[in-house]
C-alpha cells in the first residue's frame, strides 16, 4: 500500500464526520499548541544545547564538558564566554583573585597585587602555562564559578584524525594561602593515537629589576626545578616601591624544551617562552599541577629596597648549604618578605620523603579553596528577573558581586591568622553600627557599570570599596571579605543598623520588584564552640632546660577528643598522637609531622613547607584549626508584589538566633511583633516625612521607646505600583501578561478570518450561476 492510498482512506474515513470547518479549527488549536508549547519541549529534549548536526568533533566535545555548568549558568551562579564571543553571551572578564593576588585569564596576563583599594599594579611576570597542539584549530571557553572561586578554561583541538584533544585548566588564587596561584591542567587524549602538545611557561617578562635563580629540590618522584624571582615594583606617583619575592614551579624537568613557534594567541619572546613537547598516550591523559606562590612589601623607600637587596643577595651565597636550624637561629635578623625565598635555596629541603598523594593533596587545596567561597556566599541576595530594557539583574549583581570579593582578603579564613585576630575579625563583623548610611545601592548606575576590561573592574571595585567606607561601613570592609558581603547585602536594600535597631529604609517605590535577603548578621558576634573533649591546663614554674627559660612559667596541657591524645609542654614542645600518627610541634621554632604523607617540615611563624607531589608549599600557622565563625542570629528578609493588588509586602524570618527578636513596621503604631523561624508579614506604609519600612531589635522596651520618637504627620499604605511598572519588569512590555506573540497571533487570525469573508462574499456575487459550494 502506497502513500497515496493511505491518504485516500483516511479521507474517506474523516468524510462524513467532521466539516472542513471544524478541520481548519483543529489546525489552527495544534498550531497555536505547537507556537506556545514546542520551544519548550524542544529546549527540554535538547537540554539547551545546540544541535550536533554539521559539528566537527571539537565543538561536539566542547559542548558535553560545558553541559555540567548548564544549571550554575541558569541559576547565575557562572558565566561562560567563548572564543570568539557568542553573540547571546555577556562580556564579562574572566578574573580571579583572593585579596593578595589577582589575574585575568588573558594568555600574558601579569600577576596584579595591591596598590591602594585595588588590585591594580602589575607585576611583570606571567604565572599562567599553555598548553597547544601545534597548527591545529581549537574551540575554546572560558567558565567563571562564582561560588567555587575558579575559572575553567575548556580547550578542544582538532587531531589530523578528526578526533578532539580536550586540555581542561582549573586556575584560582587560593583564600587560605593567598599568596598562591594554582593551576591544574588535564590534557584528555580519546583518540586511537598517541599525540604531542606544546606546553609554554610564560614566566617574567620585561622587568629590568627583577633577578632570577633556579633551585632543584628533591621530593616526590624526584627532582623538581623552581625559579626565584626577586625585584622591585613602583608605585604610581610617588617615589616608592613594592618589594616583591615570586617563587614558581617550572614544568617538568622530564620535558624537553625547545624555542617556540609564532603563537596565534600571543607574541613572546623567544627566550622566555620555551616550548617543551609533551607526549600523552592514546586513551590517556596527562596532568600538570603548578603552583606560584607570591610576597610583597608595603611601600617602601627605592633606597631601602637596594638596601635590602644587597642584603638577602649577601644572605644568600652564605646560607647555602646551611642547616635548617641555623638558617631558623637566624630567623629573626632577616626580613619576613624574603626569609622563604633564602630558605628555599638551602640544601637542608634536599630530604628524601614517602611518595606523596598527589591527586589526594591537590583534591584538598582545591576542596579548601572552594570551601572558603561557598561560606562567603551563605549570605546572599536575590532578585526577580526583568525583562525591561537595561534592567539590573541577577547575572550582573553576581558578576560584581563575585569580582568585589575576589580584590578583598578572607583573615577570618587565612591559615597566618591567629586566634587573636580572628576574634577582632569577628567582632568587627558583629558591630555595623551605621552600615548602611545612603540610598539603596541598586539604583547607583556606576556601581554597576561594565566589567569587560580589568580597567572596567578595578573601577568599579574601587567605587564600592569608597562607598562602603564614606557610608558608615569601614569596619565591615576592614574585616575582608566577610564584613565587605554583609555590607554590600545591607546596601542593596537600604538597611541600616542604627541604636540597637536594624532599619529598613528603602521608598516604598522602589519596591516594585521581588527582592530577598539571606542570612544577614544581627546581635553580638562569638564564637561557636563544638564538643572538644577534654582539655586540662597545669600552669607550673620551670627552671630552664626542656620546659623553657631559666624560671619562666611553664604549662602542661592534655587535651583529649575526636583527634586523640594531645600533649602540650610549656612553649617549645609538643606530641599529638592521632589519626596521623605521633607529631612532634616545635612552637615557635620548627615542627616535624611523621604520619601518612611522610615527614613534613614546619616553620611556626616564620614559615612552613608542606613536602607534597606538587612542590614545596609555602604555608602559614595554624592550619589544622577549624573555627565556626559568625553572629548569634541570622535575619531572613524578603519583599514580594501580590498579584492581585499590585501593593508591596515585606516578609521576616528568623534563620538562627540566641534570644527574642521583634519587628515593627513603618511609624511603630501597632504593637511588636515577635519575629519566628515562620515567615511574619508586614504591610508596607508611607509616611509624611519619609521614615523607615521596618525596624527589628531584640529589645522589646526599646521598641515600644521607639515609636515616640518617629514623628509623622501622615501614614498610610503605599499605593500600588502602576500595572505598565509591573507589565515592563515581568513581561518586557507595557502590554500585559500576555507575550508579544501572543497578540500578533491574535492580528494574524483577525486578517485570515477578514480574507476568507472578502473570499466568500466575491465567490457568492461574482462567481458563475453553476458554482457548487458545500456546507455542512
Amino acid at each position: 500500500m502506497d502513500a497515496s492510498e493511505v491518504i485516500k482512506r483516511v479521507k474517506r474515513a474523516l468524510d462524513g464526520y467532521i466539516s472542513y470547518r471544524k478541520l481548519v479549527l483543529v489546525v489552527l488549536v495544534v498550531l497555536v499548541v505547537l507556537l506556545y508549547v514546542g520551544p519548550s519541549f524542544f529546549r527540554l529534549v535538547l537540554h539547551t544545547r545546540p544541535s550536533a548536526l554539521g559539528e566537527d568533533a571539537p565543538s561536539r566535545s566542547l559542548a558535553m564538558r560545558l553541559d555540567r555548568f548548564r544549571q550554575a549558568v541558569q541559576d547565575e551562579d557562572a558565566h561562560i564566554l567563548h572564543t570568539p564571543r557568542r553573540p547571546e553571551e555577556l562580556t564579562y572578564m574572566p578574573y580571579v583573585g583572593n585579596g593578595v593576588l589577582g589575574v585575568t585569564l588573558d594568555h600574558d596576563t601579569p600577576i596584579y597585587v595591591r596598590n591602594g583599594r585595588t588590585l591594580s599594579l602589575p607585576v611583570h611576570f606571567r604565572p599562567l602555562v599553555l598548553v597547544s597542539l601545534d597548527g591545529q584549530e581549537v574551540r575554546e571557553a572560558l567558565v567563571t564559578e562564582y561560588r567555587t572561586g575558579i575559572v575553567h578554561r575548556i580547550q578542544s583541538w582538532q587531531q589530523p584524525g578528526g578526533a578532539a584533544l580536550d586540555v581542561i585548566h582549573q586556575t584560582y588564587a587560593h583564600r587560605s594561602l593567598p599568596s598562591l596561584l594554582l593551576q591544574d591542567i588535564k590534557v584528555v587524549n580519546p583518540s586511537e593515537q598517541d599525540v604531542m602538545v606544546d606546553v609554554e611557561q610564560m614566566g617574567l617578562g620585561d622587568w629590568p629589576t627583577a633577578s632570577t635563580d633556579t633551585i632543584k629540590l628533591l621530593h616526590g618522584e624526584g627532582e623538581h626545578q623552581y625559579t626565584v624571582v626577586v625585584g622591585a615594583v613602583e608605585v604610581p606617583k610617588t617615589n616608592k616601591v613594592i618589594a616583591v619575592a615570586i617563587v614558581t614551579l617550572k614544568v617538568p624537568s622530564s620535558l624537553q624544551c625547545h624555542p617556540p613557534l609564532p603563537h596565534p594567541h600571543h607574541m613572546t619572546p623567544p627566550d622566555l617562552a620555551p616550548r617543551c613537547p609533551l607526549q600523552v598516550k592514546s586513551r590517556m591523559s596527562t596532568t600538570l599541577h603548578l603552583v606560584t606562590s607570591i610576597n610583597y612589601t608595603d611601600p617602601i623607600p627605592a633606597k631601602a629596597f637596594q638596601a635590602i637587596r644587597r642584603r638577602w643577595s649577601g644572605m644568600l651565597s652564605r646560607t647555602r648549604g646551611w642547616t635548617a636550624q641555623r638558617l631558623i637561629a637566624t630567623a629573626p635578623l632577616l626580613t619576613s618578605q624574603l626569609i622563604s625565598l633564602i630558605l628555599l635555596t638551602s640544601q637542608y629541603h634536599r630530604l628524601h620523603v614517602l611518595k606523596a598523594a598527589v591527586t589526594g593533596n591537590i583534591r584538598r587545596l582545591r576542596e579548601d579553596h572552594a570551601r572558603v567561597w561557598q561560606e562567603l556566599w551563605s549570605s546572599g541576595f536575590s532578585i526577580s528577573h526583568s525583562k525591561a530594557e537595561n534592567a539590573l539583574n541577577g547575572d550582573l549583581i553576581n558578576a560584581t558581586i563575585y569580582r568585589v570579593l575576589s580584590q578583598a582578603p578572607a583573615p577570618l579564613y587565612q591559615v597566618s591568622t591567629s586566634e587573636e585576630q580572628r576574634n577582632s575579625i569577628l567582632r568587627d563583623i558583629a558591630y555595623a553600627e551605621g552600615c548602611y548610611g545612603g540610598h539603596q545601592t541598586l539604583q547607583a548606575e556606576k556601581l554597576w557599570s561594565r566589567l569587560d576590561t580589568l580597567e572596567d573592574i578595578n573601577t568599579v571595585v574601587g567605587l564600592w570599596m569608597v562607598t562602603l567606607e564614606k557610608q558608615g561601613c569601614h569596619q565591615l570592609v576592614r574585616a575582608g571579605a566577610n564584613g565587605i558581603m554583609q555590607a554590600m547585602i545591607l546596601s542593596f536594600g537600604g538597611l541600616r543598623f542604627k541604636n540597637q535597631h536594624l532599619e529598613f529604609t528603602t521608598h516604598p517605590r522602589d519596591l516594585h520588584r521581588d527582592y530577598y535577603f539571606s542570612l544577614l548578621q544581627v546581635g553580638a558576634g562569638g564564637l561557636r564552640v563544638g564538643a572538644g573533649g577534654l582539655r586540662v591546663v597545669l600552669e607550673t614554674t620551670t627552671s630552664g632546660g626542656c620546659w623553657g627559660p631559666e624560671g619562666g612559667a611553664g604549662r602542661l596541657l592534655l587535651q583529649v577528643g575526636a583527634g586523640g591524645l594531645r600533649v602540650v609542654l610549656g612553649d617549645y614542645f609538643r606530641w599529638v598522637l592521632g589519626a596521623w600518627g605521633w607529631v612532634v610541634l616545635g612552637d615557635y621554632y620548627f615542627r616535624w609531622v611523621l604520619g601518612a604523607w611522610g615527614w613534613v617540615v614546619l616553620g611556626d611563624y616564620y614559615f612552613r613547607w608542606v613536602l607534597g607531589a606538587w612542590g614545596w608549599v609555602v604555608l602559614g600557622d595554624y592550619y589544622f584549626r577549624r573555627v565556626s565563625y559568625g553572629n548569634a542570629t541570622h535575619l531572613n528578609l524578603s519583599v514580594s508584589v501580590q498579584e492581585e493588588d499590585y501593593k508591596a509586602v515585606i516578609h521576616a524570618a528568623l534563620d538562627r538566633s540566641d534570644r527574642n527578636y521583634y519587628a515593627c513596621d513603618a511609624g511603630c503604631l501597632d504593637p511588636p511583633v515577635e519575629l519566628k523561624p515562620e515567615r511574619q508579614t508586614f504591610p508596607v506604609k508611607l509616611t509624611s516625612p519619609l521614615t523607615a519600612l521596618l525596624y527589628i531589635t531584640s529589645d522589646r522596651a526599646h521598641m515600644e521607646e521607639l515609636k515616640h520618637t518617629i514623628h509623622v504627620s501622615e501614614i498610610a499604605l503605599a499605593p500600588a505600583h502602576e500595572h505598565h511598572v509591573i507589565a515592563m519588569h515581568r513581561h518586557g512590555h507595557k502590554w500585559g501578561g500576555l507575550p508579544t506573540v501572543f497578540w500578533l497571533t491574535i492580528v494574524a487570525l483577525i486578517v485570515i478570518f477578514h480574507l476568507f469573508l472578502i473570499k466568500l462574499v466575491i465567490n457568492e456575487y461574482c462567481g458563475g450561476g453553476d458554482m457548487k459550494m458545500r456546507y455542512r
